[in-house]
């Protein structure tokens, strides 16, 4: 199941300078987002009047990216957006900084608010715990800074609940808040996870009934313009295990020795190992990788011709939705789930951490079947043979084909949810109303 994202909405002008002072990127970028950006565009008194969201994502990238595409659907319907993010102590991967400053600068109409980094923040190098719950101890520190921004001049007195209710004191924590809260909104429609919908629909928290559940997705960017005429349709394997996701050098010669063998041609994000299986090693900061030592050797020129390694990042959207891909080597991540689905490009799931092995029971599993598995993952190693069968099973079997015809009715179901009067469209519609509601009760 998809991240819940908590929101309040409210009524007032927009930020103005306080101590901390908003930060907002301009540049040029494509005609779409000068587009976007014109038509929310109000003469002054009209601007003052608008509603604001703000939001308050985690620090990784991969919770920051689709708070900003909810963000830029809250825009196209008049509302202004305020995301507040915390100046963590460092980046927790080689891209996640530059990733972070690409959705910015590609979102002006969005105002960004830093915090600045703690002076005293956890040790998560020496700790022995998992790197998210020093990530809530780290959110919790700034209860009291967001509590401050939030009840300063940038905000009208008496339109907001305690921030205390809605911050994370610890994951047994999570049901109790939920129960709390106005509304609950899922990245996700309803014909894709329908019955674990309805579970969460009759699930009781704490003895309270559960909050309206508004599925309003998939919540995912629309990838930009592309060269349609690169490659050949669904030629490409496309290769990525996230913001945070890193494979051991051992295991990165594998997939390569795997990738040559098939004959496809390939898409492939490599970031630097972490180079140790402690609880730091989804936090370093880490330079950018070496191929030439990373890789087998003579790899990249062998392949020249039919494959490309990139560093680090790779506009994973608009990658997707080329009409070139044509599979997905995923970690698994709900957002690339999210994403792959949307494009209607079938999966290849080698999960890493976290709920990515749940999110992959979900894809491979009779009820939605868009995926396969990667055999060894769970030993944390996947051989060349096996990439290199998968590979040449999605790409020229007829089980690849029926694969990709389940992907692709998928597809149609997620636009049909984002269209007027589907489902997602719906939900949207009347969780905007409900917000409204709950704008005014606040307001008295």
């Amino acid at each position: 199941m998809s991240c819940c994202l908590l929101v309040r909405a409210m009524n007032c002008a927009p930020p103005r300078p306080s101590t901390l002072q908003p930060t907002r990127i301009h540049i040029g970028h494509r005609r779409r987002l000068a587009m976007e950006k014109n038509a929310m565009a109000a003469p002054e008194q009209q601007q003052k009047q608008r509603q604001t969201v703000v939001m308050y994502p985690s620090f990784g990238v991969g919770h920051i990216i689709p708070m900003t595409e909810l963000a830029r659907v809250l825009l196209r319907r008049g509302l202004a957006v305020t995301m507040v993010l915390i100046e963590r102590p460092f980046w927790s991967s080689d891209s996640g900084a530059a990733t972070t400053r690409r959705v910015m600068a590609a979102n002006p109409a969005i105002t960004f608010h830093f915090f600045p980094p703690d002076p005293s923040p956890p040790d998560f190098a020496r700790s022995t715990k998992a790197p998210f719950f020093h990530t809530l101890q780290l959110l919790r520190r700034y209860n009291g800074e967001l509590g401050r921004f939030l009840r300063s001049d940038a905000f009208p007195p008496g339109r907001l609940h305690s921030v205390e209710d809605d911050l994370c004191a610890a994951m047994v924590d999570v049901r109790r808040r939920i129960a709390d809260a106005d509304a609950v909104v899922l990245n996700t429609f309803e014909s894709l996870e329908r019955r674990a919908v309805e579970a969460l629909l009759d699930l009781r928290c704490g003895g309270k009934p559960m909050p309206p559940v508004y599925c309003i997705g998939p919540v995912v960017g629309d990838g930009g313009d592309t060269d349609p005429a690169a490659e050949p349709e669904r030629s490409v394997v496309y290769l990525c295990f996230g913001s945070r996701g890193t494979l051991a050098a051992a295991q990165l010669r594998e997939i390569a020795a795997g990738l040559e063998r098939s004959g496809h041609r390939f898409l492939w994000v490599v970031r630097t190992p972490a180079g140790t299986e402690d609880a730091k090693k989804f936090l370093e900061q880490r330079p950018e990788p070496d191929l030439d030592a990373l890789l087998p050797a003579g790899f990249l020129h062998r392949t020249s011709s039919r494959g490309l390694v990139v560093k680090s990042w790779a506009p994973q959207v608009a990658v997707l939705r080329h009409r070139s891909s044509g599979a997905f080597v995923t970690h698994c991540g709900w957002n690339s789930v999210l994403e792959a689905l949307a494009a209607g490009v079938p999966m290849l799931c080698c999960p890493l951490y976290s709920e990515q092995m749940l999110n992959k029971v979900l894809m491979v599993g009779e009820e939605i079947g868009v995926a396969w598995e990667m055999e060894g993952y769970a030993a944390g190693f996947v051989t060349a043979e096996e990439v290199e069968r998968k590979v040449r099973m999605v790409m020229e079997s007829e089980e690849g084909r029926e694969l990709r015809a389940r992907v692709a009715a998928r597809k149609g179901e997620a636009e049909a949810a984002l269209r007027e009067g589907g489902s997602s469209w719906v939900a949207f519609e009347r969780f905007l109303a409900d917000a409204e509601k709950v704008r005014g009760r606040l307001g008295k």
